[in-house]
């Protein structure tokens, strides 16, 4: 899947030098930072906000956006029931959480920053049976959109953060009426960044060749055949801006240096 799109972008550079190129996998955020530090690794794409943290660790720098699935931006919100009491993301203190999966974007990451950037101090629990520590928000797993929607309907958790989309979808046949407690900042879907290793000639010669893939039939069936990619385009200055208003989040979640 993701090789032919390396070998493709290796033969528009092949002015550069560049013989051939290779597909980097990484188990962690944290190693794929070390690898891009390391100059193991010149380019990465992947979430926006992934990527975000990313930068923090390594110095990286973003670069373009990627259309993955026809999808350009995305945003996530928290869920409670309409009859619930809470009406700020602080009133969840001392109550359980149901997210998607720890490396999903619009399932964990921005709702989790969102509640990090309102105060809340996080807790991973065992399971529903685990009552979370005083003041604390507890928070579980659901593994899938559908799942997290019951539970809060049931009353076996407070709130779900999810995709925007999932809910609007999920809510049409709802159990119970639902209401969004927080909606996320709107952000890129994906996002291409580079090492500041990277030579500034051939970072821009890059940007370049993606920027025009989907002009040609090479191109397109090329990124068609990367998971559906669609096209590269800039960086939306307002959904950039977006992004970088989670640094506190990441900062406070993660440790990363926001200054």
């Amino acid at each position: 899947m993701f090789q032919p799109f390396v070998d493709y972008l290796a033969d528009k550079l092949s002015s550069y030098g560049i013989q051939r190129g290779e597909v980097a996998v990484a188990d962690s955020v944290d190693r794929m930072a070390s690898m891009i530090r390391e100059k193991e690794v010149d380019l990465l794409i992947d979430s926006s906000v992934t990527a975000l943290l990313v930068n923090e660790l390594a110095g990286s720098k973003f670069l373009l956006r990627r259309w993955k699935d026809g999808q350009d931006a995305y945003r996530s919100v928290v869920v409670v029931r309409q009859d619930s009491r809470f009406n700020f993301l602080s009133d969840l203190a001392g109550e359980t959480v149901a997210f998607e999966e720890d490396f999903s974007t619009s399932g964990f990451m921005l709702p989790v920053l969102g509640m990090a950037s309102s105060g809340l101090r996080l807790v991973p629990l065992d399971g529903l049976a685990q009552a979370p520590p005083p003041g604390a928000v507890g928070y579980v797993m659901g593994y899938d959109s559908e799942t997290q929607m019951t539970w809060v309907e049931r009353n076996q958790v407070a709130a779900a953060g999810l995709a925007e989309s999932d809910f609007k979808q999920l809510s049409k046949s709802a159990l119970v009426p639902l209401r969004i407690l927080y909606t996320s900042p709107v952000v890129p879907y994906h996002v291409v960044v580079y090492g500041k290793h990277l030579d500034h000639g051939l970072a821009s010669r890059i940007r370049a060749i993606l920027l025009n893939a989907h002009d040609s039939r090479e191109g397109a069936d090329t990124l068609d055949g990367f998971d559906q990619t669609t096209m590269f385009d800039e960086i939306p200055a307002d959904l950039l801006r977006n992004v970088m208003t989670l640094r506190p989040g990441l900062a406070r979640l993660w440790g990363v240096d926001n200054e």
